[in-house]
């Protein structure tokens, strides 16, 4: 269904403009459509998974308020957000990884079951170092 009138994303929705700035731990590219995890940035999931982004969680969880107002963040910065939020591409791409409501594409569960090789991938065509594409190598 398409929405009547204005439409804003859930990234802008939650965190504001500075949304755009967010990286998903996925493929630790930054900006996007981005959905929320069920995972809060006190999670310890990425200390073995992907630990620059546990880095990152830690500066989030230090910064993090009660409430948090809209367009708090700096602009040109990356914003420290409550959740932990991924691509919608990412999430689709990668089989360990689904929406539990598959409607609006909410609520991203799965990242537990990411095999931790998968952060030391690289894809053969391109060479970039994003995970989520199906045809990698392992790294030597």
């Amino acid at each position: 269904m398409i929405p009547h009138g204005d439409w804003i994303c859930d990234l802008c929705k939650d965190i504001g403009q500075a949304g755009k700035y967010l990286r998903c731990p996925l493929c630790q590219e930054i900006g996007g459509a981005m959905k929320k995890s069920v995972l809060t940035c006190e999670s310890q999931l990425f200390i073995n998974l992907n630990p620059s982004f546990h880095e990152f969680l830690k500066k989030c969880q230090k910064t993090s308020m009660k409430s948090k107002p809209l367009n708090l963040f700096d602009e040109n910065q990356e914003p420290t957000p409550f959740e932990v939020w991924t691509h919608v591409t990412c999430v689709l791409w990668l089989p360990e990884t689904y929406f539990v409501d598959k409607l609006t594409y909410s609520n991203v569960r799965g990242l537990e079951n990411i095999d931790t090789k998968k952060f030391d991938a690289f894809c053969v065509i391109c060479q970039s170092a994003s995970n989520y594409i199906y045809i990698y190598q392992v790294k030597k």
